[in-house]
């Protein structure tokens, strides 16, 4: 997992405009089929190996986008 997807997602997030486009940058990101859930799915197919710096990685990643997120809702309000 590389920076570009967490600065693509600050990016993203620091140009929401309105809480319109706030929530969908949520859902583009841990909808249905969203980037993030995708990701998590492929977590499942993985040997153990890989899995535990995977899962690091990836609950890193949510946690950095709930902050940013909540960090855009809160200014927008």
């Amino acid at each position: 997992m590389d920076d570009s997807l967490k600065q693509t997602l600050a990016q993203e997030i620091k140009q929401a405009s309105d809480m319109q486009s706030l929530n969908q940058i949520k859902v583009n990101y841990f909808g249905k089929n969203g980037i993030i859930t995708k990701m998590n799915e492929q977590l499942k197919e993985m040997d153990d190996e890989h899995k535990k710096e995977y899962g690091v990685n990836l609950n890193n990643l949510k946690s950095y986008f709930l902050e940013m997120f909540t960090n855009r809702f809160n200014e927008l309000n």
